[in-house]
């Protein structure tokens, strides 16, 4: 037989190539959907608890602490009802007004509040233990806003027995004295937001 070419040999290459390219593109596109079928369905149950364990707010509170009471029952620790303004991120749809609209009905958020405001995710604490009226003219005034009722200690005593009392902090949780001591008896119920 006579010998090819050098056209016929460089054409053969081409096509050689073009086949090699074809193939390993049908093989890159065949590994994707697989990879895709194992991610959406035999992998789907794993992937979805992911999802809500992620959208989902681990941010609890305590109700009902225990009182302080003297020998006669009288109450010297006792608890008040007061608003925590909260918001969640994925119902804000303009951060920048959001925000202005807070400052001006008094509320200025952390810089922590602000980054998670503004990536429009997450839960948010806005301000905690104000009086409820407030609250509910600020929820009045800002759809995105919501409140919850909290409890926060109240002393009728005022500083007159705070050596012996101590105090509690922001979560209503002991920090000094007896509030701190007898916590595991003081303390309330603990309660996810999300059920609130």
């Amino acid at each position: 037989p006579s010998p090819r070419s050098d056209t016929e040999i460089i054409m053969f290459n081409d096509r050689t190539l073009f086949r090699l390219f074809s193939l390993f593109s049908l093989l890159f596109l065949a590994a994707v959907g697989v990879r895709l079928f194992f991610l959406q369905v035999v992998q789907h149950d794993f992937y979805e608890r992911i999802v809500e364990t992620q959208s989902s707010t681990n941010v609890v509170f305590t109700r009902d602490r225990g009182l302080i009471l003297d020998s006669e029952g009288r109450a010297l620790a006792q608890n008040k009802k007061v608003a925590s303004l909260y918001t969640f991120g994925k119902n804000i749809e303009d951060p920048d007004k959001f925000i202005k609209d807070l400052k001006s009905n008094g509320i200025t958020v952390s810089d922590t509040a602000r980054a998670t405001i503004e990536k429009k995710s997450g839960f948010v604490w806005l301000a905690r233990h104000m009086d409820i009226v407030k609250a509910d003219k600020i929820k009045a005034a800002i759809p995105a806003v919501n409140y919850r009722l909290e409890d926060s200690r109240f002393y009728p005593e005022g500083k007159m027995l705070a050596g012996l009392l101590g105090y509690t902090g922001v979560d209503n949780q002991g920090l000094e004295g007896l509030e701190f001591f007898a916590e595991d008896v003081l303390r309330g119920q603990v309660v996810p937001v999300s059920t609130v």
